[in-house]
């Protein structure tokens, strides 16, 4: 048996073949050169779609006036586990350039005992593993539209004694300004608020950024991204406090920066995605016939001589 008619089916895969006294002949470097293509043709196209998938992400500063509206939303969830709907009073504070505040009717966010799923994330900490369904928990959860300037949230919890496991324990769900914004967290969802034995007032103070996204499909989705710090005062130091509105409770305060953040999604477009796919496959088959091409020749010589 004949080296060239030892491997007569890998010889098929030979892409270059070559007309020799009218016949189709194939060869065994062909066949080595044309599965090398085909492997460099797969690696080439899986790194230009690889690019083609991935999404780059630009993010600038930017003073002008992301949001044109002069309102938007503020959505909240949290729950109470030691304290009763029937003691706690929601109310919206809208501060106008330090010039006094007004409060603007009964924001609409529905106070009801915790559900099934509620108490169910409850139960994961492990000082409120044995809660109960009927225990006295609270639950508050609504959205209230707010102008965008400075204001306050005042959950303000009435008849405040600390007695037994009374405390202001809360756990925030979730806290947002406008829509959810893809891949980004708020640092207040899904936080435990564990308040010291004689707290009386949690406070918070947000700092809300307007922030514009746009995909690499187009798509604009203007809303809010915040920071929050947050400080406890006791008993003892809330009763020097005159000021009638920082009763116990929890109380946000939160204010909007002039500066917003823009971020775009960019990506390849698809034509280049497939004008570079055909690129690859084009050339990798011309480079390879010119190579199988050579070494045809420079065999077919050397027999000659």
């Amino acid at each position: 048996m004949t080296p060239r008619s030892g491997t007569p089916k890998f010889r098929k895969l030979d892409f270059f073949d070559k007309a020799v006294d009218g016949v189709r002949d194939t060869s065994l470097i062909g066949a080595f050169i044309s599965t090398a293509s085909l492997g460099i043709m797969a690696l080439l196209f899986m790194s230009e779609l690889w690019a083609y998938l991935r999404v780059d992400t630009v993010s600038h500063m930017s003073i002008n006036a992301i949001h044109e509206d002069r309102e938007t939303t503020l959505f909240l969830h949290a729950t109470f586990p030691f304290v009763m709907c029937s003691e706690i009073q929601v109310e919206i504070e809208n501060l106008r350039g330090g010039k006094g505040a007004t409060i603007q009717g009964t924001p609409t966010i529905e106070a009801r005992a915790p559900n099934r799923e509620e108490l169910k994330i409850l139960r994961r900490i492990n000082s409120l593993r044995n809660i109960k369904a009927n225990q006295g928990s609270c639950t508050l959860k609504g959205e209230i539209t707010i102008a965008r300037v400075g204001g306050m949230l005042h959950l303000k919890i009435y008849n405040f004694e600390r007695a037994g496991d009374r405390t202001l324990d809360h756990y925030i769900h979730d806290l947002s300004f406008g829509p959810p914004i893809p891949d980004v967290t708020n640092p207040l969802k899904e936080v435990y608020v564990d308040a010291p034995q004689d707290t009386a007032r949690v406070a918070y103070t947000l700092k809300a950024i307007p922030t514009s996204i746009t995909t690499r499909y187009g798509r604009t989705t203007r809303s809010f991204q915040y920071s929050a710090l947050s400080e406890y005062e006791t008993i003892s130091a809330l009763a020097t406090i005159k000021d009638k509105r920082h009763g116990p409770g929890v109380h946000f305060a939160y204010d909007f920066s002039p500066v917003g953040v823009v971020r775009r999604e960019k990506s390849t477009g698809f034509f280049q995605f497939f004008t570079s796919s055909c690129a690859i496959i084009g050339g990798v088959f011309t480079t390879s016939g010119l190579l199988v091409g050579f070494i045809q020749n420079v065999r077919r010589t050397a027999k000659k001589d």
